[in-house]
Formats: C-alpha cells, sequence, structure tokens
C-alpha cells in the first residue's frame, strides 16, 4: 500500500545522501571541472521538472511546447558560438531533485551512474517547484523533503558531476501565480541560493528577476508553466550565466 513518504523518512534520507558523499569523497576526485582545451563541440544536458521539458497548458490541456526553455538556450549559443554547441532536454514532469539522485524519475539512473555516464561538458539543474509543493502538500508514495534537505540534495548532485569533469550551474525556477507572496516556494529559493553560495557554483537567477517583468503572470500559461515567451525569457537569462562557460572551455 502506498504511504506518505514524510518527516519520520528524512533520517533515511539524510544517511542516504551521507553514504553517497563518502563513497565519493573517499575516492578523492578532483573537483575541477573547467580543466583547458582547445575549439570542439560543447554538449550541455539540462535536468529538471516540467517547466526544463516545456510543458504549458493550451486550450486546457497539457501540452509540450517546441519553444522549450533549452531549445531556445541552443539557439542562442549557436547564434554565438556556431552548431558546435548542443543542449539535450532531460526535463521529466512532475519530479523532485531526490528523484534524479536516486534515479526514480523514471527516466535518468541513479545520479551517480548516469552522470558517469554522460558525455556533458555542462551539466544544469533546475529543481524546487515540486519539492516546495509535496513538502506543503504531502502526497501517497511520494518523497516530502523540506527546504534543508532540499538544499543537501543539490549540493551532493553538483558534486557528484563535479567529480566527473562536469560543469554544474544551477537555476532558480520561477516564479508561479502566487508570487509575490512569500511562501514556501521562496523558503526553497532560499536554500538553493545558500546551496549555491556554499558550494561556489554558478546560479541562474530566475525568481526575483521574473518578478520584475511588467504584467509577468500574463506571461505564464496557467498558474506554474511559462508561456513560449517567457520560456524565452528564462532561455536569455541561462545565456548570461552559460555562454561566458561555453567560451573558457570550447
Amino acid at each position: 500500500m502506498a504511504r506518505i513518504i514524510g518527516l519520520g523518512f528524512q533520517g533515511q534520507v539524510m544517511r542516504f545522501i551521507t553514504a553517497f558523499a563518502l563513497s565519493f569523497f573517499q575516492l578523492g576526485f578532483s573537483v575541477d571541472a573547467f580543466g583547458v582545451g582547445v575549439s570542439r563541440p560543447i554538449l550541455i544536458e539540462v535536468y529538471g521538472d516540467s517547466t526544463t521539458l516545456g510543458a504549458q497548458t493550451a486550450s486546457g490541456s497539457t501540452v509540450i511546447t517546441m519553444e522549450s526553455e533549452p531549445k531556445q538556450l541552443q539557439g542562442l549559443l549557436r547564434e554565438r558560438f556556431g552548431d558546435a554547441v548542443t543542449v539535450v532536454n532531460k526535463g521529466v514532469g512532475g519530479t523532485q531533485a531526490y528523484q534524479l539522485l536516486s534515479g526514480t524519475d523514471g527516466m535518468n539512473r541513479p545520479w551517480p551512474e548516469q552522470i558517469a555516464n554522460s558525455d556533458a561538458d555542462i551539466v544544469i539543474l533546475n529543481y524546487a517547484l515540486n519539492d516546495q509543493l509535496y513538502n506543503a502538500k504531502p502526497a501517497e508514495g511520494v518523497f516530502q523533503g523540506t527546504p534543508e534537505s532540499y538544499g543537501e540534495i543539490m549540493a551532493l548532485l553538483v558534486q557528484i558531476a563535479r567529480d566527473q569533469r562536469k560543469v554544474v550551474v544551477l537555476q532558480e525556477p520561477n516564479p508561479t501565480c502566487h508570487q509575490p507572496r512569500v511562501g514556501n516556494l521562496h523558503r526553497f529559493v532560499e536554500a538553493l541560493r545558500s546551496t549555491a553560495k556554499r558550494v561556489d557554483v554558478p546560479l541562474v537567477a530566475q525568481y526575483d528577476f521574473l518578478q520584475g517583468i511588467p504584467n509577468w503572470k500574463d506571461l505564464l500559461s496557467d498558474c506554474v508553466h511559462p508561456g513560449d515567451q517567457l520560456y524565452g525569457i528564462k532561455a536569455k537569462q541561462t545565456f548570461e550565466v552559460v555562454a561566458p562557460i561555453v567560451d573558457a572551455i570550447r
């Protein structure tokens, strides 16, 4: 029978995180992900939830747009660097950071295995919307984390990817129709910002920036998912962070 994975499960989750961390730290991998290279093809993989996948609501139905943020990001990068840059969309709707780490998102293997077999030079991670959702509204059989455990999971995802010599970029989530009210999502954004600072990883500032756009809520296709124009604005924000990294490693 399905059960709510709640606060009583947090000890198990933290032990899971600690075991992952110890196994990788003890191997002594280098975390210098930039290295030095010549001009070459660059592969970027973007992992995240439905706002990475490109979900939106049209005529009352959920659809996947052809103009997702990763697709538009690729266009911007190719305008600057040419067709040698490829962005692969690894988004899975409805998922949390824990599912990427544990390999339970229905698409990807456990993160150490997934990233060890990845050819990506740059990895972008976009999680928080579902993490905060299931924290606020627990559901049967779904992991229920806290801002603190979310922050630790994001830090571990970064470390494991760096150990495989990937450059990692974190993204803040887009705001929802419930903002600017300071609520549960804000707590997870703050946790992400703290993690990015602590592990010294680039962070794409989306949450406050998008709320500064006049009538930004009109650019949402529903309460959560951007329309194509807002996905494009998000892509431009991400481009500003990723382009200098591509320039440094190409």
